[in-house]
């Protein structure tokens, strides 16, 4: 113990702190009053009573936040910056920044690489903030970015003295291991601005793999094969506003379901190399269509909807038609909440009067022609579908035609072309339901008829079979019965006469549905159209062109007619 008592005092020594001055220089301090080196630079050496606790400083972690919505604010100064800075470059400043990319996508022919982007634009301040003439570009947009900058560069330099006497102390401290994985972390955080510039190339494909989808090449790929296949059968877009949309960032986050929609429904045929292999594009598929299926049933809007529909006219041409009835079932439901179902100037909307009681609306009003077509071919489209699900399997409607008061949609080519029409309301079904004698025949033509196509004249057509179908499983016939069987018969002429006024008054250049369209290819909905009128005739005439054995035994027997009449009569009385 007498050995160690010499080591007593020095060991005390130690453990004291030095002064504040030789703590700052990170110089030896003797621990004198004055101390040596105090003495030598004739300073005010000061000791503190104990030590620092170990740590950051309080508030130091609100001073790194505020540097960092700074250094946030600077950059999105910068993009705003280099946005105006192009647009000033039109009468000839600084023509060396080429135009920004649309929705943080590059663009192909971009040679510049954003490393001298950013420096252009670096020198930029700096000559603003020293006053020189080569900063007149940035004094003409009006962005005094001088004084933000000096405030910013005391502010920090103020920050950076009190994080080095942080950071001295905890050195201190720390263990040499400690100290050198703080040297490995500040070497990293100096390198981040490199790094960022490294991995920008591939930051659009990595939004996009966040949001589920392909690289932008390849869903462009994707929405040209829809636009050239399967939009010709479903026309719910508008093909060059929804391109337009595609390259600005708000209008890509708007048409996030229909991208969704369209790259579960066309993956499978193309042959892009980044799209992976067969069980890739399966899976891939699969997901975007539950989130599509599972988005239209969390909010409601035209953009889900119509995702929606390209989803539903998937799974019927894949002939699985259970898959599509509840997926058509939600959709006329939503047509209905959304209001599709009637025209924006309705009667019952802009009656005199004052309704006590309102329905909740979702959807604001179009602001323009074509998007109010847009969401008129939404509607048509729904209402198509469910009638296609209730004649292949004898379900009652989902939208009835009492509870549509919509116009038919105008020509496709009108429509791409923004001509604004005015089309007539849809009238083809006079309902013979609603009464034992009621007329079912057609009304005259209303003005405006030669502004539809062949997406009308399919809805027309369409809403024929379904009436044919809906005659044969609500109306039974008694051949037994003779005032039964008349009234049944009735019917049968009414439907016979609306077929052939449909075919009598379509316009010439409709009349044939092998006629070509403005592209120079067959109008699939006029050819779907004209399929689906014969059908309507077949399914309604066959049973009287071949009657079944027992009606031979009848009172009263229907006459097969020769091929020139469609219209079957009484024959008279046995």
């Amino acid at each position: 113990m007498a050995a160690d008592e010499p080591d007593q005092p020095e060991f005390g020594k130690d453990k004291s702190l030095a002064c504040q001055s030789c703590r700052r220089k990170k110089t030896k301090c003797d621990r004198e009053q004055p101390c040596a080196q105090c003495t030598r630079f004739n300073t005010i050496c000061l000791y503190d009573d104990c030590r620092s606790k170990p740590g950051l400083r309080a508030g130091a972690v609100e001073r790194l936040q505020q540097r960092v919505d700074t250094l946030e604010n600077m950059f999105l100064g910068q993009s705003l910056l280099w946005q105006k800075m192009w647009s000033a470059g039109v009468d000839g400043v600084s023509p060396n920044i080429p135009p920004p990319a649309h929705n943080g996508i590059e663009t192909a022919g971009s040679t510049t690489s954003l490393k001298q982007l950013s420096e252009e634009v670096k020198q930029n301040l700096l000559q603003e903030a020293a006053g020189m003439p080569g900063g007149t570009c940035v004094a003409s947009l009006g962005l005094g970015l001088g004084t933000q900058d000096e405030e910013y560069a005391k502010r920090e330099s103020k920050d950076e003295e009190q994080q080095e006497e942080n950071t001295d102390v905890m050195r201190q401290q720390k263990p040499p291991e400690a100290r050198a994985a703080k040297r490995r972390k500040l070497h990293f955080d100096s390198n981040v601005g490199q790094q960022a510039s490294e991995t920008v190339d591939d930051l659009s494909a990595a939004q996009l793999s966040a949001q589920g989808l392909l690289p932008h090449a390849v869903m462009m790929e994707l929405v040209e094969f829809h636009f050239t296949n399967v939009h010709p059968w479903i026309p719910i877009l508008h093909v060059r506003r929804f391109r337009e949309q595609l390259y600005s960032p708000d209008g890509w986050n708007k048409a996030l379901p229909i991208l969704h929609a369209i790259l579960a429904t066309s993956i499978r045929f193309i042959s892009h190399p980044e799209a992976g292999d067969p069980q890739s594009k399966a899976d891939m598929a699969a997901a975007s269509r539950q989130r599509v299926i599972l988005n239209s049933m969390e909010s409601f809007s035209v953009e889900n909807l119509q995702a929606l529909v390209i989803i539903a006219f998937d799974i019927i041409g894949s002939g699985r038609g259970p898959s599509a009835w509840s997926v058509v079932g939600s959709m006329t439901r939503t047509v209905e909440q959304l209001q599709l179902s009637v025209e924006d100037d309705d009667e019952e909307r802009t009656a005199k009067g004052e309704y006590l009681i309102k329905r909740m609306v979702f959807l604001k009003p179009a602001r323009h022609w074509w998007q109010t077509e847009e969401r008129r071919r939404v509607f048509w489209t729904v209402f198509l579908m469910d009638r296609f699900c209730s004649v292949s399997t004898g379900w009652n409607l989902s939208l009835t035609s009492a509870d549509v008061r919509r116009r038919l949609p105008c020509e496709g080519a009108l429509w791409q072309r923004e001509q604004e029409q005015t089309t007539p309301f849809f009238g083809i079904a006079n309902h013979f339901s609603h009464g034992a004698n009621g007329s079912i025949s057609g009304d005259d033509r209303h003005p405006g008829q030669d502004s539809i196509g062949g997406f009308a004249y399919a809805i027309e057509a369409t809403e024929s079979l379904s009436l044919v179908v809906h005659f044969f499983l609500h109306n039974a016939l008694d051949i037994e019965d003779v005032q039964k069987t008349k009234k049944w018969l009735l019917r049968f002429k009414e439907l016979d006469l609306r077929l052939v006024q449909w075919k009598l008054l379509l316009p010439p250049k409709w009349q044939s549905a092998s006629v070509l369209n403005v592209d120079g290819i067959m109008d699939p909905n006029l050819t779907l159209a004209h399929f689906t009128h014969n059908t309507a005739l077949i399914l309604l005439h066959q049973s009287i062109a071949y009657p079944p054995a027992h009606w031979k035994e009848s009172p009263v027997r229907p006459r097969r007619q020769p091929p020139s009449r469609r219209v079957s009569r009484l024959p008279p009385r046995s």
